[in-house]
């Protein structure tokens, strides 16, 4: 799944503007807060196999005495992301409903409407716009509530331990 997921944020990466395969991993990492990490075993395979099928293309730039490839995405691969996008999109919502049609069958909970896909990514953008100092205070009282909340979950957790012991 990774493997499909990686050409898909090449796609999405190269549709905004022309970045190395450097660039890419970076981005990665940068927006899934380091949680995912592309090696360039995962990251040059996929950048090859989509220059082959002609929807991205490769240019060799030169910065002094390095090299480097740069790649953009083509009018072949704009088509196909948006192909890709819409039927992941359709994917998204299918599992979104049974998922929320389990919980009430088997559960009996009825889950909240989604307000945003990516909560955590949005909380850290905003993050980022502000000063180093304000930026530090905010993840200070984060790891507070973190900490807590931990704290909490395995109080739970011992005594639903203790009851089934």
């Amino acid at each position: 799944m990774r493997k499909g997921y990686v050409r898909l944020l090449v796609l999405a990466f190269l549709s905004r503007r022309r970045l190395t395969g450097y660039d890419i991993m970076k981005e990665v990492r940068d927006k899934t807060l380091g949680f995912w990490r592309i090696t360039p075993g995962g990251i040059y395979p996929a950048l090859k196999e989509l220059e082959s099928r002609g929807l991205i293309k490769g240019d060799w730039e030169y910065k002094g005495k390095r090299r480097r490839r740069v790649y953009e995405i083509t009018e072949m691969g704009r088509r196909t992301l948006s192909r890709i996008l819409e039927r992941h999109h359709r994917i998204v919502e299918t599992i979104q409903t049974l998922i929320r049609e389990v919980s009430l069958e088997l559960l009996g909970v009825k889950l909240p409407p989604v307000t945003s896909r990516f909560p955590m990514l949005q909380f850290w953008m905003q993050l980022k716009k502000r000063s180093a100092s304000e930026q530090a205070l905010v993840l200070r009282r984060v790891r507070r509530w973190m900490v807590e909340a931990i704290r909490r979950i395995d109080e739970r957790l011992k005594e639903l331990e203790a009851t089934r012991g």
